[in-house]
C-alpha cells in the first residue's frame, strides 16, 4: 500500500505507464502461503521485463525501494484455509484448471496498471483508475 493521497499516486502511476510498454507474465507455479491475500497464488516468471518494469516502478514510487525482493504473482485465493486444505482440495484443483486451460493462462498479457483504494474491508476496496500502458519501448534488461 502507498499511503499519499489518491490523486497522488494516480498522477505518478500515469507517470510510470508512459514509461512502460505492454508486455506479459508468464504463469510460472501455483504455490501457498500462510498469509490471507496470499492463501494460494500463482507465481509468474522473473522475465526481464518482469525485473525492469518493477525496478521503474520502485523510481516512481521511491518510498517502494526498500521493499523485500519482487515476488510476481496473482492472487487466486484469499482466505484463511488449513494447509491440508490448500494442499488437497484448493491447489490440485486449481492447477487441474489451469492445465485444462493452458494456452489460454500460461500468458497474462499486462497492457494497463489499475490503482484500487484498499482500505478497510476487502468489500470496500474500490477501482480508482485503469491507466493504459503507453510507453514505446518494452521493459528488458
Amino acid at each position: 500500500a502507498i499511503m499519499t493521497p489518491k490523486g497522488d499516486v494516480v498522477k505518478r502511476t500515469r507517470q510510470l505507464a508512459t514509461q512502460l510498454a505492454p508486455y506479459q507474465f508468464e504463469v510460472d507455479t501455483v504455490q501457498s502461503r500462510d498469509a490471507y491475500f496470499q492463501c494460494v497464488y500463482a507465481t509468474m516468471k522473473l522475465t526481464p521485463e518482469v525485473v525492469d518494469a518493477n525496478a521503474l516502478a520502485r523510481q516512481v514510487f521511491p518510498e517502494r525501494k526498500s521493499d523485500p525482493p519482487y515476488m510476481p504473482h496473482l492472487s487466486l485465493v484469499y482466505g484463511d484455509f488449513t494447509q491440508e486444505t490448500k494442499d488437497t482440495v484448493i491447489i490440485p484443483q486449481l492447477q487441474s484448471k489451469l492445465e485444462e486451460y493452458r494456452d489460454e493462462t500460461r500468458v497474462i498479457p499486462v497492457d494497463s496498471i489499475e490503482v484500487w483504494s484498499t482500505q478497510g474491508d476487502v468489500k470496500e476496496w474500490y477501482l480508482v483508475e485503469r491507466i493504459p500502458l503507453t510507453g514505446t519501448e518494452t521493459p528488458t534488461t
